[in-house]
């Protein structure tokens, strides 16, 4: 064996241990992110505490489950029905005119259109975020809903809001995308749990 298979069997060696090195550190991370769950969290001050109420219960025993969540076409048939969306706006109603800032979380962007207007009807001020939306709209959007108000503001979303926006004075969320997904609703409920001096008075 000469010297240049020796550097190359060395060099191989060398990446596989790098590689292992590497594992163990990304493996150990998400322990101890998965130790420190949202419950742990709270309880020692990191976030704000977490009221949840259970206002509409749509069955969705039909739907089929696609990579460990509900399929979104058969979900979207399902949340979409006039009668549900209704019941949501009147459930939710009371809890929003009481909180500075909610997000909506929608299936899809009919959903989210329909849970738009409907908040409106109601007297509320709205908008929502969707992929349909141009960039400048989105950015003008989400300014708006930053922007101090007197009257509770609602932004409804689809996907958009999940994860990169924070904004601790949001106070309120509307889970109306029901999930399967643990880490998806931890994003969703997650939007509403950043400390904030208006929520600690």
């Amino acid at each position: 064996m000469n010297i240049k298979k020796i550097d190359y069997l060395r060099l191989i060696i060398l990446i596989i241990i790098f590689l292992k090195i590497i594992f163990f550190i990304v493996y150990k991370a998400i322990f101890i992110l998965n130790k420190y769950d949202m419950k742990y969290l709270i309880n020692n001050g990191y976030l704000a505490p977490l009221i949840s109420y259970e206002l509409v219960k749509p069955n969705l025993s039909n739907i089929k489950i696609t990579a460990g969540d509900y399929n979104l076409k058969e979900l979207a048939n399902v949340v979409c029905n006039k009668y549900l969306i209704t019941e949501i706006l009147y459930s939710t109603k009371d809890l929003i005119e009481k909180s500075h800032k909610t997000i909506v979380f929608a299936v899809n962007i009919q959903h989210a259109k329909l849970l738009e207007v409907g908040y409106k009807e109601l007297g509320f001020d709205v908008l929502s975020v969707h992929s349909q939306l141009s960039k400048n709209i989105i950015k003008f959007r989400l300014e708006w809903f930053k922007q101090k108000s007197y009257k509770p503001k609602i932004l409804v979303s689809v996907i958009m809001l999940t994860t990169g926006f924070d904004l601790p004075e949001t106070d309120c969320a509307v889970i109306a995308r029901p999930t399967k997904s643990q880490n998806l609703y931890k994003q969703m409920v997650g939007r509403i749990l950043r400390l904030s001096e208006k929520k600690e008075k």
